[in-house]
């Protein structure tokens, strides 16, 4: 089965159920995830200020898969950008 193939079937299967699509935020304020996880996580957690100075991280769950990307965007000769 192809990954379309594959998405189509779990949307529709989804969709079936009444489920509705969501699209949640994949930066956040840092305080979300420091309150509910405390300040230990805080090593783990992609770090950064936006262009206002504020805190912000990278959604927990994503870090991994995203820097894997870009590690390997940025071996095959990508920017970085």
């Amino acid at each position: 089965m192809t990954h379309d193939a594959l998405v189509a079937a779990a949307r529709g299967v989804f969709e079936a159920t009444g489920a509705e699509r969501v699209d949640p935020a994949y930066i956040l304020p840092s305080d979300i995830p420091l309150e509910l996880s405390g300040e230990a996580v805080r090593a783990r957690l992609c770090v950064f200020s936006d262009h206002r100075g504020n805190e912000m991280v990278m959604r927990p769950d994503l870090t991994l898969p995203v820097a894997g990307q870009e590690a390997e965007r940025r071996a095959a000769g990508g920017d970085g950008a």
